[in-house]
């Protein structure tokens, strides 16, 4: 039956080509229950001919680009006659009459934008153009470290696979929503859409050890969270004293000065200064405790430790020394 109909094909489109690739509205090409529809839904397409179409009556139902033939049936008292098995099994092709055609089809996801028509040796239906709705089904934040100094900006990425329609990224940082300091761009792969976001965001220390993440979707109902990275934000030390201010003490007696970091990332290697305030370039001293035995009157003044790891150098503490008569 194959070899038959190429050959009835190959005669009438050299013949009549003109007839074969015209739109005629005589056959119709209808769906149900739509052309909007998810990845595997089954859908029956119709084809209507005009009453009494002229023999011999063949319909050929078909996807376009690229051109691929689905099912080709022909009527037999309210049947298909000669019908190859993959229409009957795959496609559940029905014949009720000489003007009412239908096979039913499973849509897969790169059927979206496909057209699709029915056609006999003489005519060509309307074509019917999909939307496949494919769900956006990952997004992947391609950085697996994040270690910054404060201050500095970070550069992230999200990407989505690809989807039908384009998904939308929004970028969280914990419990704030940083969307705003992003922008996408989309590629397109065949009918399908992918989304890049990028995020520059400049961090604090107050960032450090909060998660970063973004969220995808391209459906009312759903959305896909890519995996969580924790921001390491690196600052330089910050210093404090615990003494009185101004810090009495008396004439020949020991000063015992003492800064504290009380906060630094890394809190390790630390390395200390101190200076006096009227002599910033003499460094006194280099460890956290300063100790002046037998202190004079002259040394009253003010002095400043300061702390540094890998980051940077702190902001300095001031300590008022007054020293009194005996």
């Amino acid at each position: 039956m194959l070899q038959r109909f190429g050959f009835y094909r190959l005669l009438f489109y050299e013949c009549l080509c003109w007839l074969v690739f015209a739109s005629v509205t005589g056959l119709n090409l209808t769906i149900t229950p739509s052309r909007n529809v998810e990845v595997n839904q089954s859908v029956t397409l119709h084809c209507e001919l005009d009453p009494n179409p002229p023999p011999p009556v063949v319909v050929i139902f078909s996807l376009q680009s690229p051109f691929t033939t689905l099912c080709v049936v022909e009527p037999w008292n309210g049947e298909c006659k000669n019908t190859p098995d993959p229409c009957r099994n795959l496609y559940n092709a029905s014949c009720p009459s000489d003007t009412r055609y239908s096979i039913q089809v499973k849509v897969p996801m790169d059927w979206n934008g496909a057209s699709v028509v029915c056609e006999t040796f003489f005519e060509r239906s309307n074509s019917i153009i999909f939307s496949v709705n494919v769900p956006v089904s990952s997004v992947n934040l391609t950085q697996t470290t994040i270690v910054v100094s404060a201050g500095q900006m970070i550069n992230l990425t999200c990407v989505t696979s690809y989807s039908n329609p384009a998904a939308t990224i929004s970028w969280h940082k914990s419990s704030e929503d940083i969307t705003p300091q992003s922008t996408s761009e989309t590629l397109t792969k065949g009918s399908l859409v992918r989304t890049i976001s990028s995020l520059r965001s400049i961090v604090v220390k107050e960032d450090n050890g909060k998660q970063i993440y973004c969220r995808a979707n391209n459906t009312m109902d759903a959305s896909i969270t890519s995996s969580m990275r924790t921001i390491i934000v690196l600052y330089k030390p910050e210093v404090s004293s615990s003494l009185s201010n101004p810090y009495r003490v008396i004439e020949g007696e020991t000063a015992t000065l003492l800064c504290t970091v009380t906060d630094a990332n890394p809190n390790t290697n630390i390395t200390w200064r101190w200076v006096k305030i009227n002599s910033t370039n003499d460094v006194l001293h280099t460890g956290r405790t300063y100790t002046i035995p037998n202190i004079k009157r002259d040394r009253s003044g003010s002095y400043i430790c300061r702390a540094s790891n890998k980051v940077g150098t702190s902001e300095g503490a001031v300590i008022d020394i007054d020293v009194l008569c005996m």
